[in-house]
């Protein structure tokens, strides 16, 4: 399996694999997360993935003309967690994860303002690191570490 570029697109090169396991669509093309349900902490009120719109690049709340912030989860049909982001103004921001069907991290990256930033680690199902790669501003900056 290829490892990613960017967690977005990692997560599309990801996503082969999580289809394979049968976990269903979770990121759009443009790398969006497509939600089944999105949870908002600040607010405290649970949403379904019809209330949840992408407009311009930004994720909003149907019955609100402010970007959305909170955090978003995505389900399967089986109802077992997909995917969590934390969004801010619409944009990512925060912590990304996507979840194999045990549980266990598949891969988990941060994002500030929409862009990736820091150290994107991608693990084996039995919970082990199976790759690093730093981020800047979006684009990898430094050396990529796979493991065996």
């Amino acid at each position: 399996m290829t490892v990613s570029y960017t967690h977005l697109r990692a997560h599309e090169t990801v996503l082969d694999l999580v289809r394979s396991r049968g976990l269903g669509d979770v990121y759009k093309r443009q790398g969006l997360c497509l939600v089944v349900s999105a949870l908002s902490f600040s607010a405290g009120k649970v949403l379904r993935d019809e209330d949840v719109v992408f407009k311009e690049g930004l994720v909003y709340v149907k019955s609100e003309n402010k970007a959305y912030t909170g955090t978003l989860e995505g389900y399967n049909e089986r109802g077992v967690l997909e995917a969590r982001k934390e969004f801010k103004n619409g944009k990512m921001d925060g912590s990304s994860k996507i979840f194999y069907p045990n549980g266990k991290v598949l891969s988990e990256a941060t994002f500030k303002d929409g862009n990736q930033v820091g150290v994107q680690k991608d693990y084996y199902e039995d919970g082990k690191i199976k790759a690093e790669l730093p981020y800047k501003n979006d684009v990898i900056e430094g050396t990529m570490k796979e493991y065996y």
